[in-house]
């Protein structure tokens, strides 16, 4: 089908993937209202009836590069490539009463979930139920759990925009899933702001593991994968499924825990202690040895000293995660941090205990990475080209971990599942060869 310039709809989507599954869920309504949509990463010179930017408001990194592209996107409709130009998101929510002064030129501001809102003002209608239009590869898709925070962590602005926490029912989980099964999807990554807490307010208690069972019922299904567990209540029920006997839950864990001081963790507002997270790491890898553990941290947070530091490198040192962030601290107007401390930790210091803490996991996780040399692993192939075939293992989460490489192969193909054999690495890669 042809469509002229007035049903084209350019989406940009920045931030985390729980924002990419919302600008998944518009473009769906833009779809079944005929539209047609085009993924972009960046403001391009080109002929839309409008441009909507999904934004991020995070951290002071990612609002920057949200003001950006709004600006560039500007400029693109001052020479004619857009009809209309419209931000949405986390952004918007947070500073709307300062953007439409500051940009007037952006011809609509829309909250994080004002889908319907967005297909209006677009002059669009919702007839039926439309489903996800993808903007990743269609074998694996982003799966939102729930919405909003309950957590009181001092650096965290997420509360401030996307409210209190409310989780899905389990039959609407189940049927988005099985409708991303038709459309080609192999694995589902399950995202939440908390992940841990997940059903509580429906069941009276968390039940993913509950989820998990129903999920790996999906015949089409072969992986699913939890991101953003909270560590406290830690749920080892849903680690006690990782395994192919009992559930298609792959063993991977991830889990950011911030710190690993004491006085930080108070600091922080984290509800933990060194000990308690030493203690749950222990007993996960116990219940399961075959786990990955995933995990950031935040480096140069107020009142950090260089001891507090020697204490987070010891704890990375004691837990040895095999996959791992790290990141300088933002000071984020309105959350606790930013109304009761000074932020005293010059931005230098920051980067500087940042790339000291990512060179001793570098140094770890090769270790770890040597140990692995000679295994077999499933592996889901993501690309293909005429010089070698790009994947991921139970071990990588697609987006944000590293890849398994193996030769060229005709035989394979985007979204195929299969054995290879790990036979070495490069920096985090894995090298590996089909079994």
């Amino acid at each position: 089908m042809a469509y002229s310039v007035d049903r084209r709809i350019g989406i940009i989507s920045l931030g985390c993937d729980k924002n990419r599954v919302d600008s998944e869920k518009l473009a769906g309504l833009l779809a079944g209202s005929g539209f047609q949509i085009v993924w972009l990463e960046d403001p391009e010179p080109m002929n839309l009836k409008a441009l909507i930017i999904n934004t991020c408001g995070f951290i002071q990194s990612a609002k920057g590069e949200s003001v950006n592209t709004i600006l560039d996107a500007v400029e693109l409709k001052a020479e004619g490539y857009y009809q209309s130009l419209y931000v949405m998101g986390c952004l918007v929510e947070r500073y709307k009463q300062i953007l439409p002064e500051e940009i007037p030129e952006v011809d609509g501001w829309f909250g994080p979930e004002a889908f319907l809102d967005v297909l209006k003002t677009l002059g669009g209608r919702c007839d039926k139920k439309p489903e996800r239009i993808l903007s990743s590869p269609q074998h694996y898709a982003y799966l939102k759990v729930s919405e909003g925070c309950n957590r009181k962590c001092a650096f965290c602005a997420i509360p401030l925009m996307r409210g209190k926490f409310r989780s899905k029912p389990i039959e609407e989980i189940v049927e988005e899933a099985n409708n991303l099964s038709r459309q080609g999807v192999k694995e589902l990554v399950l995202v939440a702001q908390d992940m841990s807490m997940y059903g509580a307010d429906l069941y009276g208690k968390p039940a993913l593991a509950e989820l998990a069972l129903k999920l790996s019922e999906l015949q089409e299904i072969d992986w699913i994968r939890f991101h953003y567990l909270y560590p406290r209540p830690f749920p080892f029920d849903l680690v006690e499924l990782m395994h192919p006997s009992k559930s298609k839950v792959v063993p991977y864990i991830d889990m950011p825990v911030q710190h690993g001081s004491d006085e930080m963790l108070k600091r922080m507002r984290r509800a933990t202690s060194r000990q308690y997270l030493l203690d749950i790491i222990k007993k996960m890898r116990d219940i399961n040895p075959d786990i990955v553990f995933r995990t950031t941290f935040i480096v140069g947070f107020p009142g950090e000293t260089d001891k507090h530091f020697e204490e987070l490198l010891s704890f990375i040192e004691l837990t040895r995660p095999e996959r791992m962030g790290v990141f300088p601290y933002s000071h984020e107007e309105d959350t606790y941090a930013y109304k009761h401390f000074k932020d005293d930790v010059p931005e230098e210091v920051k980067e500087v205990r940042a790339t000291e803490a990512m060179t001793l996991y570098s140094k770890l996780v090769s270790q770890w990475m040597k140990t692995q040399i000679g295994k077999k692993v499933p592996v889901i192939i993501d690309s293909v080209t005429s010089d070698y075939a790009m994947g991921h293992s139970w071990w990588e989460s697609p987006d944000v971990d590293p890849s398994v490489l193996l030769p060229p192969d005709v035989n394979l193909y985007t979204g195929q599942l299969i054995e290879a054999t790990l036979t070495g690495f490069d920096s985090l890669d894995w090298f590996a060869e089909r079994a």
